[in-house]
């Protein structure tokens, strides 16, 4: 008898439930878009997720004849709201089960969603003893249970009493809003009458907005990365961004430049999302701009400090790498984090972690190819320099070959001369060239000899010119004593005297005076060597002896050593050559 009574309120419930107040507002109906747009229509898909055939409801589990009256209520109510849509009750295969748990036991729910609808769903409820409330148990799961929706993002589009907006079937009030918002759900026509009240109330932009927000972001997105990209590649091939060798002007414009990268970047991603551009993007990336400076500064200081310091290249680039892990974090979560408008400070956290230690670990790899790479080039360096070392030797001992001969020419004449006309001359003569051959036979297989060994084979070469010229030659040698032991190349003074002789004295019937003058200025060792001779023509290179001189000083000292010559007032030639510097 008391399950007929029950029975009997639970249809009347029903019956008078059902068939509600139905009327609702305008301004009740743009609530209920509202909260369409809210809760049906995500944020990243704005697809609807319903049933698109059928429904097939079951139920299972401990209910009884009035739930099976009530939820046939139910049913009937809602192909009058639906009528496209075919909605019953059965026993064998379903898409829509409902299990009647027993008391006490917590609700559940099972959904597979595909292809953008929903296939099954599986619903564990308990339904309570008050016959109201039972009502409302079914009539809150059977509405919610037909769509997939998010909770309401904001308090505008909430509709208290709604069946999509509480929490609770015991809080709902069988609202109108119910219908009217699943009657439009299912609608054929859904998106077209979405469009037309969406376009009224806030335009045509902001429509679009909503409605492309995802592909508009994805385009913002690749479109602004392509253009920064874009404009990076085309400052790499200037090759503006070639290292700036601690240039702090030059650092600057390729920070600059990258912070500009950046902003091309935010900029068409904001004007695109926002389909316009918004004046108050720039105001926004100033303080932003003046950040990532600051931090791309601190960086720079960092790493010139680190470059600079005498400590191992291990050393150096494990403190490269703490400075990057340091630098990179604060400009990830303060640059990146900020441009991205990423508000949450866990998702920051979590891209600062990611860009940190991936670029970290791009730079290690980087520093280490490069540290393999200097190594092979010291390798290829070290060859180098041993093979031009070999190379100079062998010039050398080519231009040592032929001063000799030269020399070696002029005496033999000289002796063949005086053969007839004075015998002690010559065999003195003779006697000073051997003197003069066994100093250049012993040293010739040495490069570089002292200053006081070089002057001792000029005064035994003008010993000589000496017994050759007679009274027509006299020479003087000024050589302070803290320049003796001064390292020179062998035969590089003996050259000028020989030219001296052979171009100044021998050309004149006057006594011929040569003075060689040895001095230190400005770090540099001077060789003047005068005569009295014909004044020297603007091209004297041409003189065998003075060639062999340039081209020694070219091979041992580089731009490092000249020669020069003078006519007035007092006629010299010169050889300048850097102290303690034989590269």
């Amino acid at each position: 008898m008391m399950k007929k009574v029950i029975l009997f309120i639970c249809i009347l419930l029903a019956s008078q439930l059902s068939f509600a107040n139905e009327e609702i507002s305008e301004g009740l109906k743009q609530t209920a878009w509202n909260s369409i747009r809210a809760k049906f229509l995500g944020e990243e898909s704005k697809e609807l997720i319903l049933y698109q055939y059928e429904i097939a409801i079951k139920l299972k589990g401990n209910y009884n004849e009035a739930d099976s009256l009530c939820m046939a209520e139910l049913i009937n109510d809602l192909e009058k709201i639906l009528p496209h849509k075919n909605i019953f009750l059965t026993s064998t295969v379903s898409n829509l089960d409902f299990i009647f748990n027993e008391p006490g036991v917590i609700r559940s729910e099972k959904i597979k969603n595909e292809f953008g609808r929903i296939k099954t769903r599986e619903i564990k409820l308990t339904i309570p003893d008050d016959p109201i409330a039972r009502k409302k148990t079914l009539y809150y799961n059977l509405y919610r249970s037909l769509v997939t929706f998010s909770k309401s993002p904001n308090e505008s589009s909430t509709i208290h009493g709604c069946v999509f907006d509480e929490d609770s079937p015991l809080k709902i009030t069988f609202h109108p809003a119910d219908k009217f918002i699943l009657k439009k759900l299912y609608s054929p026509n859904f998106y077209k009458e979405f469009k037309e009240n969406y376009r009224k109330q806030v335009g045509e932009i902001e429509y679009k907005k909503f409605m492309y927000s995802r592909l508009l972001k994805i385009s913002g997105n690749i479109g602004g990365g392509v253009l920064a990209l874009l404009f990076i590649s085309i400052l790499i091939m200037l090759r503006f961004f070639k290292h700036h060798n601690w240039d702090i002007r030059k650092f600057i414009l390729q920070s600059v430049c990258g912070i500009l990268a950046l902003d091309i970047y935010f900029i068409f991603n904001e004007t695109v999302q926002n389909l316009n551009f918004q004046t108050k993007i720039i105001g926004y990336l100033l303080p932003l701009n003046l950040t990532i400076f600051l931090i791309t500064l601190i960086f720079y200081y960092i790493e010139k400090l680190i470059s600079n310091s005498k400590i191992s290249r291990k050393s150096k680039t494990i403190l490269k790498l703490i400075n990057t892990l340091i630098i990179l974090s604060t400009f990830s979560y303060l640059g990146i984090g900020r441009l991205l408008l990423i508000s949450s400070i866990t998702e920051r956290l979590m891209l600062t972690g990611v860009l940190t230690l991936t670029i970290t670990a791009i730079r290690f790899f980087l520093l280490s190819l490069s540290e393999i790479s200097n190594n092979e080039i010291r390798k290829k360096d070290m060859e180098l320099l041993r093979i031009n070392e070999l190379h100079k030797q062998a010039e050398l001992q080519s231009l040592q070959s032929k001063i000799n001969p030269h020399f070696l020419y002029n005496a033999l004449n000289s002796i063949a001369s005086l053969s007839t006309v004075d015998g002690k001359k010559t065999e003195k003569m003779a006697l000073a060239l051997s003197d003069f051959f066994k100093y250049s036979l012993n040293k010739e297989q040495k490069e570089m000899v002292s200053l006081k060994e070089e002057i001792e084979s000029v005064e035994t070469y003008l010993t000589i010119e000496k017994v050759r010229f007679g009274d027509r030659l006299n020479f003087a040698i000024q050589l302070p004593e803290e320049l003796k032991n001064i390292i020179i190349p062998q035969f590089i003074i003996q050259p000028l005297i020989e030219n001296a002789v052979k171009h100044g004295i021998s050309k004149i019937v006057e006594t011929g005076e040569i003075r060689l003058v040895v001095s230190a200025k400005n770090n540099n060792l001077e060789v003047r060597v005068f005569d009295n001779g014909p004044a020297i023509s603007n091209e004297p290179i041409s003189g065998y002896g003075l060639q062999s001189i340039q081209e020694k000083l070219n091979l041992i000292y580089g731009n490092k050593a000249y020669m020069s010559w003078n006519n007035e007032p007092e006629k010299y030639v010169l050889i300048s050559l850097p102290l303690n510097d034989k590269s």
